[in-house]
């Protein structure tokens, strides 16, 4: 068996080169804020389901949050 890869597709122009262009991100999380709203949604709640909750509200579920990713998106092609 021979290994045709993606350089060799662009060595014989079968396939264009890819050009990735880093994008910068304007995130400014003010955590004071963050967290003074948690406390006010979650007050009635109990100490286990505020600690459970407290374990999965993080910076990667801000980051990965689809919404989130389709509105930056949208921002950056207008």
């Amino acid at each position: 068996m021979s290994k045709y890869s993606f350089s060799d597709s662009i060595r014989d122009h079968a396939t264009l080169p890819l050009n990735f262009e880093p994008v910068p991100v304007d995130l400014h999380v003010d955590r004071d804020t963050m967290d003074r709203e948690f406390d006010i949604l979650t007050r009635d709640l109990p100490d286990s389901d505020i600690a459970e909750l407290s374990k999965r509200v993080n910076m990667q579920a801000i980051m990965y949050n689809e919404k989130r990713i389709h509105i930056i998106v949208f921002k950056q092609y207008m």
